[in-house]
This record gives C-alpha cells, structure tokens and sequence, in this order.
C-alpha cells in the first residue's frame, strides 16, 4: 500500500488515509480523472476541488474511529454521505477486526471500515451509468436504424465482454461516474456539467464499440 510503503513509521494521518481510500486509480492530481490505468484520462476543471472537499468532509468524523465508536462512524457515513448497510458492514468489520488481533492499526482499520463504505458508493454510481449507457444506446440507435434495438441481456453480455477486458474507457466511465457523485455531493455545477458532458462522450465510444463486438 503507497501510504504504508512511504511512511515508513505507520505515523500517518487520518486524513491521509482517507484522501488514499478515495483518490486510488482515479485521481492523482492536476484535475485528471483516470480509469483503471493512466493510458486515457479526461480533463475535468475544479474536479480536484470537489474531491478536496469531499475529503474534508469525512475528515470532521473520522475521529469515531480514532475513538472506536465505528458503529457512530457508520451511521454518520449514512446519514451525511451516502445511504449503506449499516448493521451489514458494522458486523463484518468487528469480524475482520477480530482476526486482525495484534496487527491491527489506523491504516488497516479505516481503510477497512472506510474503503468498503466507499465501495458501496462506487457499486452505487457504476449501477446508474450502467443503466444511462444503455438508455443511450437503444435511443441512439432507434432513431437511426430500422434493426429491433438491442436487448437488456445482449447490451449486458457486451458489456461484460469489454469489462473483463480491462476496456479503458468503461474504467474512464466507472470513474466518472463516482466523480459526478462528489459533485452533486459538493453541489459543484460545472464540474456536474463538465463530467456529464464527458459521460456521454464516452457512451458514444462504447455505442460504437459495442455495434461492432460479436458475443
């Protein structure tokens, strides 16, 4: 993990941690968003704000963890950022902290508690482009071909197909998707608009793709 390998001590701050757990193949500077590599980014202005700013606002409860009043963190999480299984994740977190025994510390313990949280957000994000993608294609296509538009299931086993190929531009689409959550999150207008208008730059890419694909 970059933050334990560069910190060598385990001194780390919270903060720190959290700003690893969001930014992780996604962001790393310069208002560049990234997918799951750094060969296809999208420039998005004041995209580094938004994420700063999201960051601030996990940082003003962290300290229930410090505390080890998770169940609090949790329920803060759910109620200030976004909707999640509360009772779900507070159980199998005390499970994973258990068999941590002696080695558990800060890093593995936000990381666990804050990382799957942030999971549920991601899963959450990448469902609803999923959804527009498709919504995207069968229009774009209805209004100009004469063919059936494609089915839920053959768009599914497209998709599928270009996922588990590692396609850079459904990882640029998974990251976009999350971004635009931070923004309306932050209420940050442009950079909605900026990444909405990118989104459907890259619908058009995978429309394109997927046209072509036999599965």
């Amino acid at each position: 993990m970059y933050i334990l390998t560069n910190n060598p001590t385990g001194e780390i701050e919270p903060k720190e941690i959290i700003r690893y757990l969001v930014c992780q193949q996604f962001y790393y500077g310069d208002d560049k968003i990234f997918g799951r590599t750094k060969d296809l980014f999208e420039y998005v202005p004041q995209s580094g704000q938004v994420i700063d700013a999201f960051i601030n606002i996990i940082s003003k409860f962290i300290h229930f963890i410090d505390t080890e009043e998770y169940r609090k963190f949790l329920d803060t999480f759910n109620s200030e950022i976004h909707s999640i299984p509360i009772e779900s994740l507070y159980n199998k977190f005390l499970k994973n902290l258990e068999e941590l025994g002696e080695f558990r510390n800060q890093v593995l313990i936000i990381s666990e508690i804050l990382g799957k949280s942030l999971a549920i957000i991601h899963k959450t994000c990448f469902d609803e482009v999923v959804v527009e993608l498709y919504s995207y294609i069968r229009t774009k296509n209805h209004l100009h071909s004469s063919s059936e538009p494609i089915s839920e299931e053959e768009f599914q086993n497209k998709l599928k197909y270009f996922y588990a190929r590692g396609d850079s531009n459904i990882g640029l689409i998974y990251s976009l998707s999350f971004l635009r959550f931070l923004a309306q999150k932050i209420k940050n207008t442009d950079v909605i608009t900026r990444t909405e208008e990118s989104l459907i730059k890259y619908y058009e890419i995978m429309n394109e793709k997927i046209k072509e694909v036999l599965v």
